[in-house]
C-alpha cells in the first residue's frame, strides 16, 4: 500500500512548484508544453552560414589560441544546455498538440501559440494584440484550455506517466 504524502504547510513551508500532480489535467499539460518551448529555446543553435560548413573567416592556428586564451582570462556568460531528461520531455510534449488535436486545428494552433508565447513571458493578450491575430484574448485562452483538456484526457487514456 502506498502511503500518502505527509505535508504540513505551517511546518514544511510551501510545496515545491515542480511537483507533478497525480493525474494529467489541462493546466499541467499547458505548463509542460510551455516548458518544452523553454527547453527548445535553450538548445544550442546551429549557426546559419551562407557557405555551408566553411567558416566565414579562415582563422590561423595562432589566432584560435589567442581567442581561447582571451576567453579563459575573461569568460563571458555561459549558456547552460538542457539535460537529456529535459530534452526527452520536450520532444514528447511538443508532439502532443499535433498528435491529439490534429482534427481540431483552432485548438492545436492556440495550444502551440500560447505555449510558445508563455515561454517568452507573454500571454493571450500579447497574442491578441498582434496585427494578424484571428482571435481576441479570451478566445485564445478558451481554445488553449479546451485543447489542453483534450490532451490531458488522451494522456490519461493512454496511461502516459505524469512528469
Amino acid at each position: 500500500m502506498i502511503e500518502p504524502l505527509k505535508f504540513n504547510a505551517l511546518e514544511d513551508g510551501p510545496m515545491p512548484d515542480d511537483r507533478p500532480p497525480s493525474v494529467w489535467h489541462g493546466p499541467h499539460v499547458g505548463r509542460r508544453i510551455a516548458d518544452a518551448f523553454v527547453t527548445l529555446g535553450a538548445m544550442p543553435a546551429s549557426r546559419n552560414r551562407k557557405s555551408g560548413l566553411w567558416p566565414a573567416y579562415p582563422y590561423e592556428f595562432e589566432d584560435l589560441l589567442a581567442q581561447q586564451e582571451a576567453e579563459q582570462r575573461s569568460p563571458g556568460p555561459r549558456r547552460i544546455s538542457p539535460t537529456i531528461e529535459q530534452i526527452t520531455r520536450m520532444e514528447a510534449a511538443l508532439c502532443w498538440p499535433a498528435h491529439y488535436l490534429g482534427s481540431r486545428f483552432p485548438n492545436m494552433l492556440a495550444v502551440n501559440t500560447l505555449a510558445r508565447e508563455r515561454a517568452r513571458g507573454g500571454n493571450s493578450t500579447t497574442i491578441a494584440g498582434q496585427r494578424r491575430s484571428p482571435y481576441d484574448a479570451r478566445t485564445w485562452q478558451r481554445l488553449h484550455d479546451e485543447g489542453c483538456d483534450v490532451i490531458a484526457r488522451s494522456l490519461i487514456r493512454e496511461r502516459v506517466r505524469v512528469f
